[in-house]
């Protein structure tokens, strides 16, 4: 047949998930994560069983997709616990473990430390995903698998950490506390955004994941591959995508105007603070 590439989704512009590949010997070359090794030295997807179908399973699906993804985003955590001398030797550990102990993937980390706070943001996916096989032929010995229910909760959560010589409710806790949420409702904007175009996407991103049927003996398998592979899109959709605008975001927040604006501020509160020298480019 007629080599053709078939990219898998293009999430973004630079962002290409998964690349599939027609054999010649009629079955899926599969070049993405976790991909197996077919008898033939052929790559699959589907551990070695995705059989090129020519739009077969398309034709096949009974029905649509109960599709859904939420956004559930807790309200940002302000911390004053923490003494300024501790962030700045130690604020790489200060996010790290919350992000290890809450089970999070950060997103996000801006650490204005020598002159306001150190803020971040992570995430963490919870999935419910069915699938369900339907046989191609009369005889049963090959079958599509298509997926019935897709829920997705992406639970969000912010915390940020103003060194404790700031007293809560002091001109210059306030001063600080409205930057660092400056930086919180810009990047609870970016994860909206790309929430949002997670669902407009996902139909093509389950389009995909669904052409290619495979034998008996690999149902069980080609299912689960289905949906490991399903996950790991939504997860670098989320982390890399979106981590990647939130960081743009942080430099649009942190400006030499706005810096310039807070030490005044600081310096009108009383509570004179030092901005670290330039960074060279």
């Amino acid at each position: 047949m007629t080599a053709r590439r078939l990219v898998f989704l293009s999430l973004i512009t630079a962002l290409a998930l998964f690349t599939v590949k027609a054999a010649s010997a009629g079955e899926a070359q599969y070049s993405g994560p976790g991909a197996a090794t077919l008898g033939n030295g052929a790559s699959s997807n589907f551990l070695g069983d995705s059989i090129d179908d020519q739009g077969t399973c398309a034709t096949l699906k009974p029905g649509g997709t109960d599709a859904s993804v939420e956004l559930v985003a807790t309200d940002p955590v302000f911390d004053n616990s923490v003494a300024l001398s501790t962030l700045k030797s130690q604020g790489g550990n200060v996010h790290q473990n919350w992000a290890a102990v809450n089970k999070l993937t950060e997103v996000w980390v801006v650490d204005d430390s020598d002159t306001a706070g150190l803020a971040f943001g992570g995430v963490k996916t919870d999935p419910d995903f069915v699938t369900a096989p339907v046989p191609v032929d009369q005889y049963g010995v090959y079958y599509c698998t298509f997926f019935s229910r897709i829920h997705i909760k992406i639970l969000y959560s912010t915390r940020v950490v103003i060194p404790s010589k700031f007293e809560p409710g002091s001109c210059a806790y306030q001063v600080i506390k409205a930057h660092e949420q400056m930086l919180v409702d810009a990047n609870r904007k970016a994860m909206d955004s790309y929430v949002t175009k997670l669902r407009n996407d996902l139909p093509g991103i389950v389009d995909e994941l669904e052409k290619g049927f495979s034998n008996k003996d690999s149902v069980g398998p080609h299912q689960e591959r289905q949906k490991a592979d399903l996950l790991q899109a939504v997860n670098v959709y989320i982390s890399d995508t979106a981590g990647g605008k939130m960081k743009e975001l942080a430099s649009i927040v942190n400006t030499p105007e706005e810096l310039k604006l807070r030490m005044t501020a600081m310096d009108q509160c009383g509570a004179h603070v030092t901005p670290p020298p330039p960074q060279e480019p």
